[in-house]
């Protein structure tokens, strides 16, 4: 499980990734011919095979060990490439434009490029990327809450800002008791059983797990841009109706 939401998590930052390029390009007005497209998202391609070989080099392979180490080495070099691919992409929407991407539309790159190179260097980082990887994003959702009050005309004496805060603070609140108490509680419930530890840590190991794929899953099917119903949420207050 724990295997196969690390391949599903760089699917999941990097598919995002181009998700949110797609969206501010399109606020933008800003058209991404077919050429520039194939360069960004196989720039982003690379770095999710980098992403995978990163978090399962020094794992455990009965003896194979060093393959995980070559892979993870093969897409260290192959992230110049990825580098490259994305500033050539880049390049030419500038050289057609005649002006630099607009801002936001790049960070979305900028930022899966310093993450990573966070991580390669202070593999603890993880969880800041994760943090940063889930507040980048949160703009998303609360720009479909905030179409979908003004379509309800919503008269709640809230702001929109008020609102994200109770959105976020719900979500921290949610957040501790699934990821932090109630594996807690099994593991203590289950303690006088399991003095090693081992069935408690296999069991939140297993839960979060679980629980990180049926989000990735949740969101490669709420967030397909080419969906008509995700396309008019998400941008009815750039284009009503």
């Amino acid at each position: 499980l724990s295997r196969a939401a690390v391949v599903y998590l760089a699917w999941h930052y990097t598919g995002q990734a181009w998700g949110m390029m797609a969206s501010f390009a399109h606020l933008d007005g800003l058209r991404v011919e077919p050429g520039e497209r194939r360069l960004f998202r196989l720039s982003l391609r690379i770095m999710l095979v980098w992403h995978v070989a990163w978090l399962l080099e020094g794992e455990e392979a009965g003896g194979f060990e060093y393959v995980l180490t070559g892979a993870y080495q093969a897409a260290s070099v192959a992230m110049v490439g990825a580098i490259a691919l994305g500033l050539i992409g880049f390049a030419r929407v500038r050289r057609r434009t005649g002006a630099l991407p607009p801002l936001r539309f790049s960070v979305p790159w900028i930022a899966l490029v310093v993450w990573y190179a966070l991580i390669a260097r202070y593999p603890v980082a993880i969880l800041w990327v994760q943090l940063a990887h889930c507040l980048q994003y949160l703009s998303f959702p609360f720009r479909v809450e905030k179409n979908r009050r003004a379509v309800r005309a919503d008269k709640t004496a809230l702001s929109d800002g008020a609102v994200l805060a109770l959105y976020y603070v719900a979500l921290v609140v949610a957040g501790y008791g699934i990821f932090e108490f109630f594996p807690l509680q099994v593991a203590q419930a289950i303690g006088p059983w399991d003095p090693g530890h081992r069935i408690g840590h296999h069991f939140q190991v297993g839960f979060i797990a679980l629980l990180n794929i049926h989000h990735y899953v949740i969101d490669q099917v709420a967030w397909k841009l080419r969906d008509p119903q995700v396309r008019q949420e998400l941008f009815a207050h750039v284009a009503p109706g």
